[in-house]
């Protein structure tokens, strides 16, 4: 009834245009939807990857937790092996720790090495960047040779064994991450400088016994570095003339 100019209906040409937009329109909803999914995908995959992240993190700080190092663990451990260490004699029966050889970073010094008992450990023994966290000295042992763990960083904890008498000079100068050390009631003298830089150090138990502290022991200490000890001792004394802070057992 109604043609155009190019004799195509009107109503068939109505038809196909609302053909056009509903195709149009179903093709955007579909788009939307697709960028909805993505959307969708994306947050779970990066929920996921944070929760991976997460554990990570926790399994981490479980790891650390797990190889620290504590006194307790250190009682607890047992010797290390002889082929760990070379000594030589000193001439009266007993043996001198020249040198450690090994890679743990807990070590407990054997009483005895080819038979005979080591007394001594020699200079620079564990100085430097040896890789000793801990360490537990066997009671066979009687001096600490000068320098013999100076400028270690690793050190954190120190046992002494029962028997020790002589701390030598620098023997733990610089060892800034020391923490822990703990003096047996037998030892008597303490080298100058023998603490020197032990930032880490907070406090330090020095029994009665020791009758000799050099020079600057404890110098360059922490601000809130304390010596414990018994009234009227070498140690109460060696403190205020130095003016460390002394606390009495």
């Amino acid at each position: 009834m109604f043609k155009n100019k190019k004799g195509i209906g009107l109503i068939p040409l109505i038809l196909i245009i609302v053909l056009v937009l509903v195709v149009g329109a179903v093709a955007i909803v579909l788009v939307l939807n697709k960028d909805n999914e993505n959307d969708t995908d994306n947050k779970k995959e990066t929920k996921i990857s944070s929760n991976k992240s997460q554990n990570n993190k926790e399994q981490t700080t479980q790891k650390a937790d797990d190889n620290e190092i504590s006194v307790q663990s250190l009682l607890q451990h047992s010797a290390s092996p002889e082929s760990d260490f070379f000594c030589i004699e000193d001439g009266n029966g007993g043996m001198v720790l020249e040198q450690y050889l090994g890679n743990d970073e807990i070590v407990v010094i054997p009483e005895t090495y080819k038979g005979k008992p080591i007394v001594e450990i020699s200079k620079y023994t564990f100085a430097n960047n040896s890789p000793v966290k801990a360490i537990k000295l066997s009671n066979s042992i009687v001096k600490l040779d000068d320098f013999a763990f100076t400028l270690n960083k690793n050190l954190e904890i120190v046992i002494c064994g029962q028997n020790l008498q002589t701390i030598g000079a620098s023997t733990f100068q610089a060892c800034d991450n020391l923490k822990e050390i703990s003096i047996n009631d037998n030892l008597k003298h303490i080298g100058t400088l023998a603490f020197s830089q032990c930032q880490d150090l907070k406090s330090i138990h020095i029994p009665v016994t020791v009758n000799q502290i050099d020079g600057i022991a404890f110098s360059m200490m922490s601000e809130n570095f304390a010596i414990y000890g018994k009234a009227g001792s070498v140690a109460e004394t060696y403190a205020k003339e130095n003016s460390i802070t002394f606390i009495a057992e």
